[in-house]
């Protein structure tokens, strides 16, 4: 039949010869189903039909070996935006039960994106956005959860079961908004249920199910059988549902035609079921069987590659710059490195790099290991077993490859794991009313001003206490010459003495030629470094000096942001960038040159904070011992005050650069404290190691666990990685996904949001 709705699908569902089973006998066995835009379809069918399966496979939450398409779309691979899925877990979820407010939970479903439909949705169900979750019935807790579930607006809606808890008027007015919806919007509606008053009028198609096949597939415009019943109790002036007289006539025929199809059972006497078989399959295979590990292998080859590429990209393309820049022998250098550095450097990250075999067993693991336990029927929570397996991976890992370093993914994992914790204290209503939002605000500026003295600090006079390569990078964006900052540590170290031939004097006099300055002036007999020397043989002042450095490092950095945020869109969110080109190009662009002004003007403020304290202030106003004012206060007091600079980024920018610095200013406070205590005996660096293996298992399972139970706690710029890694497990894991996910949208609408869900804070799916 011809639909008058344009879409640029042919059937919002088609299922063709669908065939799925658990390991046992099929639930749903060779069933098909196609419904077009518009259509209002009832599954109607006995318990163990296979309805829920059904509607299950629809949204996205089974894994099927063929293909099952909605909305034009393969519905797990390719999860087609615009469907929402309702069913009757989320009653069972404590969350719902807790002390929150409607109005709470609306905001962070995203209400304020379209005002006009919640407040429809508010009247429609008759919801008080001043309830109190832990204060309503039942009832009134399903009326609130419609409402959630339907702020998105869908394309293709799958109902399971979730009228149940209503009363008859709230029933009536939902069918009702249900209907204008299809009518005006086109959209689909998929509805399983056992309870068909008022459904007559309602439905535009029926759909008999049993034994896991679509029996009929009926066109109430066009149904002769559901007709005649009509006319028959209009003749009898009965008052009942002849939808319902329909339905029950085709239950008590499935329920006499399975019954003589069924045989006896010798041992129990009793009709044999399909379930009584899949029991037995159970006992003997698992919970299913070996399509439960395909999601996770994947998960491992995924994860396997971006550790990989973490470790080996950068080498890389280091080489092949390397050798299309060396300008005396191109030819040669490029030979060299195609046909010797590479294929070594590709072998080294293979045999020789335990990184990615870590994040590889650290993310998939725990599925390999519950699949274990569940086939010596023990039970093992996903929690505990994304632990152990963590456990067991960082312990493998260290003894085949005893060189490698862990340390800074572990601090890595241990602040992303606290930052879970933080968001779920700042997601407390009682925190928020208890806590000033200003220190909720701008807390994070407060860490990032401690993580940023600690770093700049070791940087200046112990750069050992932090990673090589990280310090290397912080001289390298400083622009800072090497001999100054040997001039400083030896001048804390008491090597360099002012008024004093200690012997150091060609360490700055050859820099100052090399400036065309005075030798004198880097000279400790001559008395303190002049000010020149600092600033470049610039002799325009301290002022001009830190503009200078701020220009430099904003040069330096712009094409590294650049990258930084283009690769996202480019990457993960093609469409929209295609969809309005020039608006995400500019806002890209405004976005680099936002983060590249933080970073200038953090190195600008180290400069201009030195020079005020050993000249400015220092100097010239307190007269302070010019040895005191180098060998610490000048160098802590830009490593203080640059953090201020986080004040330049947007505010759900903050949060993520914080993020950034604390596992470095970790790694550098760690060596700070256990260094002095560390005497080489047998039993430290055992404590060490199990202390750091303990800390990332347990960091692990924190971040992990809660990509599963609700990745809203996770920040954008690692959940979104972290959720492509585990999108198979993450798709094929329906427990949790059915107990956390409150809408049932299997196409989250903060995803196409992430700005504003950053400026929530990301805490609040719930």
């Amino acid at each position: 039949m011809p639909n008058k709705f344009s879409k640029d699908y042919e059937h919002s569902v088609d299922v063709s010869d669908l065939s799925f089973t658990y390991g046992g006998p099929p639930i749903i066995d060779h069933l098909n189903l196609k419904l077009q835009a518009g259509n209002r379809c009832i599954l109607v069918g006995a318990n163990g039909a296979g309805k829920t399966t059904l509607l299950r496979i629809l949204a996205g939450k089974r894994m099927i070996p063929g293909l099952v398409k909605v909305l034009g779309k393969d519905a797990f691979v390719d999860a087609p935006k615009g469907i929402t899925y309702l069913g009757t877990e989320w009653a069972n979820n404590p969350v719902v039960k807790s002390d929150l407010s409607v109005e709470y939970l609306l905001k962070s479903m995203g209400s304020h994106r379209w005002p006009e439909r919640t407040e429809l949705l508010l009247n429609v169900l008759d919801v008080d956005t001043t309830w109190r979750m832990h204060q309503i019935s039942d009832g009134q807790r399903r009326r609130v959860q419609l409402v959630m579930g339907l702020l998105h607006p869908w394309e293709l809606l799958l109902l399971d079961e979730v009228t149940v808890d209503l009363d008859v008027l709230a029933r009536a007015d939902f069918l009702n908004f249900l209907r204008v919806e299809t009518e005006e919007r086109g959209c689909t509606i998929v509805y399983a249920t056992h309870i068909f008053d008022g459904l007559g009028d309602w439905a535009t198609h029926i759909a008999h199910v049993a034994d896991g096949k679509c029996l009929s597939l009926n066109d109430v415009s066009n149904f002769p059988e559901f007709d005649e019943i009509k006319e028959i109790h209009k003749a009898n002036m009965r008052v009942d549902s002849p939808l319902t007289t329909l339905c029950l006539q085709w239950l008590r025929d499935d329920r006499d035609r399975l019954r003589n199809l069924k045989t006896i059972d010798p041992a129990t006497g009793l009709p044999h079921s399909k379930w009584d078989e899949m029991s037995e399959n159970m006992k003997k295979n698992g919970d299913k069987m070996d399509d439960d590990l395909k999601p996770a292998l994947k998960t491992i080859l995924r994860a396997y590659g971006v550790g990989w590429t973490f470790t080996t990209a950068p080498a890389l393309v280091s080489v092949i710059i390397k050798a299309l820049l060396d300008k005396k022998n191109k030819s040669s250098a490029i030979q060299k490195a195609i046909f010797t550095i590479l294929p070594r450097l590709l072998k080294k990250s293979i045999t020789e790099n335990g990184f990615p075999l870590l994040v590889a067993a650290s993310f998939g693991g725990q599925r390999f290991l519950r699949h274990a336990f569940n086939k010596k029927k023990e039970l093992l929570s996903q929690k505990a077993a994304i632990f152990w397996s963590a456990l067991i991976s960082v312990w493998s890992i260290r003894r085949l490859f005893p060189n490698i370093k862990t340390l800074d993914l572990t601090f890595f994992v241990l602040v992303r794991a606290f930052d879970v914790f933080a968001h779920r204290i700042h997601a407390s209503p009682k925190v928020r009313q208890k806590v000033p939002e200003w220190t909720l605000e701008y807390g994070n500026i407060v860490i990032f001003m401690l993580a940023s003295t600690e770093i700049i600090f070791s940087w200046f006079y112990e750069p050992e206490r932090l990673p090589r390569s990280y310090a290397g990078w912080i001289t390298n964006m400083s622009g800072i010459d090497d001999r100054l900052l040997k001039a400083l540590r030896a001048i804390r170290q008491g090597d360099w003495i002012y008024g004093k031939d200690t012997g150091l004097g060609h360490l700055l006099g050859d820099y100052c030629t090399k400036l065309g300055l005075p030798r004198s002036y880097g000279d400790p007999v001559s008395g303190r470094i002049d000010c020149s020397v600092i600033h470049e043989g610039n002799p325009y002042g301290c002022e001009v000096n830190a503009l200078n450095r701020f220009y430099k490092g904003f040069i330096k950095i712009f094409p590294v942001y650049l990258s930084v945020h283009l690769a996202p869109p480019l990457f993960f969110r093609t469409a929209r960038l295609l969809q309005n080109p020039a608006s995400s190009i500019l806002h890209i662009l405004l976005a680099s040159v936002r983060s590249s002004t933080f970073l200038g003007t953090y190195i600008a403020i180290i400069w201009y904070s030195i020079c005020l304290v050993r000249t400015r202030i220092g100097h010239q106003v307190l007269g302070v011992n010019q040895t005191r004012l180098d060998d610490t206060l000048g160098p802590l007091m830009g490593a203080m005050l640059c953090g201020l600079s986080l004040l330049v980024e947007s505010k759900h920018r903050r949060g993520e650069m914080t993020l950034y610095v604390v596992p470095r200013a970790l790694f550098s406070f760690t060596e700070r404290i256990l260094s002095p205590h560390q005497k080489g005996r047998w039993w430290e660096h055992k404590v060490a190691t199990g202390a750091e293996n303990l800390a990332f298992a347990a960091s692990i399972m924190v971040v992990l666990s809660t990509v599963y139970e609700d990745k809203y706690m996770v920040r954008p710029s690692i959940r979104g990685l972290m959720s492509w890694i585990l999108k198979d497990e993450l798709k094929s894991n329906n427990n949790q996904h059915d107990k956390f996910d409150f809408s049932g949208d299997s196409t989250p609408v903060d995803e196409e949001y992430e700005e504003d869900d950053e400026k929530a804070l990301e805490i609040t799916k719930k």
